[in-house]
């Protein structure tokens, strides 16, 4: 998973960044659990990495004992997917977001956004979302709200950042600070 992957290539190029985080051993041990083994819980299956067509092994996969969701297949020894930070909204075509093809100027929850956050959208070069879900699966039948936008989905209410998030931010940095606390919260949970 993307927020695994970057979290463990983070910690490994620790003494380049001065920003890195650490990787909490209940989140690698998270990690190690699930990545060699079939799911157990699984809510919706057939789904290619978006790399190899003809690989659809990936399965939304769910841990109950820590009320969270993720991609995940168990070939080549269990891998997880790469999900890609969505480029919808506000500014979608600037940025890293420039060259991506499948970019729409609205989020499908663009209302929400400006009505509850007082920003006209949300902007992928500053919010960096990604959204669980597609035309086969509807993460929200597994308790996953539909504007959850975390790498590990976690389900219910606590997993909203809401108003805690600075959505007036200016910067990337700026607004993944205003919610690392609910995300070290919620990784916090994970056992």
């Amino acid at each position: 998973m993307h927020l695994l992957t970057t979290l463990l290539l983070l910690s490994t190029t620790a003494p380049l960044l001065t920003t890195a985080y650490s990787i909490p051993p209940n989140l690698s041990a998270l990690y190690n659990k699930h990545k060699s083994k079939p799911c157990t819980h699984p809510l919706a299956t057939g789904f290619h990495d978006g790399q190899n067509p003809t690989d659809s092994t990936f399965t939304y996969c769910s841990d109950l004992s820590n009320r969270s969701i993720f991609l995940h297949s168990p070939t080549l020894g269990g891998r997880y997917d790469n999900m890609d930070i969505d480029c919808d909204g506000a500014n979608s075509h600037g940025g890293n977001c420039g060259y991506d093809e499948s970019i729409q100027d609205q989020t499908s929850f663009k209302d929400i956004v400006s009505s509850q956050y007082g920003i006209p959208d949300l902007d992928a070069n500053i919010h960096p979302y990604v959204v669980f879900g597609n035309t086969d699966y509807d993460p929200q039948r597994d308790g996953m709200w539909p504007d959850d936008v975390l790498y590990i989905g976690f389900v219910g209410g606590e997993a909203v950042p809401g108003n805690r998030a600075d959505w007036k931010a200016g910067s990337t940095w700026e607004f993944e600070e205003s919610i690392r606390a609910l995300g070290e919260r919620l990784v916090a949970t994970l056992t």
